[in-house]
């Protein structure tokens, strides 16, 4: 799994260096997109019938590129179609670029001045953030991501989203510090929205984009519940969205389906000749530090088909342990690491899949679980804090201990064992509002 974004910035300099014009970007883009490529037409041209049973085994299952695509739908209720229209490229750009800037990096605490900031930024986009969310009130979102472009499909969509996210943290930090936490929630549930949006998408970079954007969202809802005038209404809303979210929430699969499909379209354009296409930075550096680029490739056609093979078998096995929650699907990924290292110095090292494919595979999933956690330990925690009936979360599906629910006076602390950088890993606070509390105290009463 690499980032897009690299991929993106790599194309853009090496077409640049090469000196191309906008007619030669474009004739390279439309190789690069070519339904060839989507439809596997070289690997199915291979005369190896272990190859032709695994990508038979993908087909029947609906995962090849061109099987993954989905057009989006008519504009008029589409939100992806509305989100689409917000920004130029250029203003995207300067609007994500300095909304990152501004977003805290743990808890959603700043300065005055980067208040100030937060909010005069807000206001720049002001015509764009009140059209997202008129988008997001749209009855569905399908933002028609082109599977058989591979790594080369436009994926601008994410940047807007999380654009349209992060303007919606300063919209609620503002209201804030008016005191004004109904307009706080509602942002926060624009924000929610949008994560949900990017998650539901067959792809592994919007599946961690929807996290990253999620957390985000849960700084806020922190933000929110630690607020001194903390109402039952507020806190009820805030419970009710995280709610949704774990209701609505995607099959871990569903993001690893299109990584495979991702894969490959990777193979396939390999076979083309255009591996140069598909290293990101640092990939490229390391060849240069250890070979040439000649080298790398020449080794990699080799035993391309059967490097394909390991990489589908591997895939296939990774998509069937999305079944079980994380901490049970270890063995996947020590089995294959294990695998990788045995075959490390012979001719059978798959080069493309253990160089390029498989080794960021373990960290997605994981972010995928960190995810998962976080939205549960919160739910719960709100759910006792708002007087609900507590939801049926009991183990971390990160590490698969049970989550530590304690119930003091006034509030509600949830641990979880996680990454000690994360707030909501460690202990999530949740006070009650008044109108809890003396709820909470006639109960006891009634009982004693």
């Amino acid at each position: 799994m690499n980032s897009i974004y690299c991929w993106h910035m790599l194309v853009f300099l090496l077409v640049g260096a090469a000196g191309c014009s906008v007619e030669s970007r474009d004739e390279q883009y439309a190789k690069m997109v070519t339904d060839e490529y989507g439809q596997l037409t070289r690997a199915r041209s291979s005369p190896n019938a272990e190859l032709q049973d695994e990508l038979d085994r993908v087909e029947d299952e609906g995962g090849t590129p061109v099987q993954l695509d989905s057009p989006p739908s008519d504009g008029g209720s589409n939100t992806a179609v509305a989100l689409l229209k917000l920004f130029s490229p250029k203003s995207l750009e300067r609007a994500d670029k300095a909304s990152r800037e501004l977003i805290p990096e743990d808890r959603f605490t700043f300065s005055p001045m980067v208040l100030e900031k937060m909010i005069r930024l807000r206001q720049k986009y002001e015509q764009a953030w009140l059209n997202s969310r008129a988008a997001y009130d749209l009855p569905h979102c399908n933002f028609g991501l082109m599977h058989k472009a591979g790594f080369f499909a436009d994926t601008s969509f994410i940047d807007v989203v999380c654009v349209c996210g992060r303007l919606e943290a300063f919209q609620a930090a503002e209201c804030l510090s008016n005191n004004d936490l109904a307009g706080a929630v509602k942002s926060l549930g624009y924000m929610f929205r949008g994560a949900e949006s990017l998650g539901n998408e067959r792809h592994v970079i919007c599946r961690i984009e929807a996290a990253r954007l999620r957390r985000i969202a849960l700084a806020v809802a922190e933000a929110i519940v630690l607020h001194p005038n903390l109402d039952v209404e507020s806190i009820t809303h805030v419970y009710a969205m995280v709610a949704a979210q774990l209701d609505h929430w995607p099959q871990d699969c569903r993001a690893w389906v299109g990584d495979r499909a991702l894969g490959l379209h990777t193979y396939e354009a390999i076979r083309g000749g255009d591996l140069i296409w598909l290293l990101t930075d640092q990939e490229m550096q390391r060849l240069v530090e250890e070979t040439n680029l000649s080298v790398f490739e020449a080794a990699a056609l080799r035993g391309i088909d059967a490097d394909e093979i390991f990489y589908l078998r591997t895939m296939r096995d990774v998509i069937a342990a999305c079944e079980q929650p994380f901490y049970r699907r270890r063995e996947v990924f020590v089995r294959t690491r294990l695998r990788l290292n045995e075959l490390e110095d012979t001719p059978e090292y798959p080069v493309i899949a253990g160089r390029m494919l498989l080794g960021d595979i373990e960290q997605g999933q994981r972010i995928q679980a960190e995810d998962r956690a976080a939205c549960e330990a919160w739910c719960l925690a709100l759910a006792l804090a708002a007087g609900q009936s507590p939801p049926p979360y009991q183990l971390n599906p990160l590490s698969g201990k049970p989550y530590q629910v304690e119930l003091l006076p006034g509030q509600t602390i949830v641990a979880a064992e996680g990454k000690p950088a994360d707030p909501w890993y460690t202990a999530i606070v949740v006070p009650w509002p008044e109108r809890t509390q003396q709820s909470a105290r006639r109960d006891k009463a009634r009982v004693q």
